[in-house]
């Protein structure tokens, strides 16, 4: 990873019920550098940390398709790529009928 910073124009919104939570993450490809072709399959993974009460500790990495994120204070560790455990991703354009499949 040779870039970590905040982006602005992501919008995130979550939603917490009894069985936990869904969130609705907008990201703009260009803020991410990205160009990509709709219908071609990406590979990528997408995650989340969980911390303590006091949000000063990470309690839990948990990642969509890499299930070995179990580290959580070996930040070397926590940080390496593994596009080998990544799943597959196909982007489409909005309003797109296949995209609502």
């Amino acid at each position: 990873v040779d870039n970590v910073q905040q982006l602005s124009e992501a919008r995130i919104d979550v939603e917490t019920n009894s069985r936990g939570y869904i969130a609705r993450v907008e990201v703009p490809l260009k803020s991410l550098g990205l160009s990509v072709q709709p219908g071609v399959n990406y590979r990528a993974d997408f995650g989340a940390t969980y911390g303590d009460v006091e949000g000063t500790e990470t309690n839990l990495r948990s990642y969509w398709s890499n299930n070995s994120t179990g580290l959580v204070d070996d930040i070397p560790g926590e940080i390496m790529l593994s596009p080998v455990l990544w799943g597959e991703v196909t982007f489409r354009k909005l309003g797109d009928p296949a995209a609502e499949e």
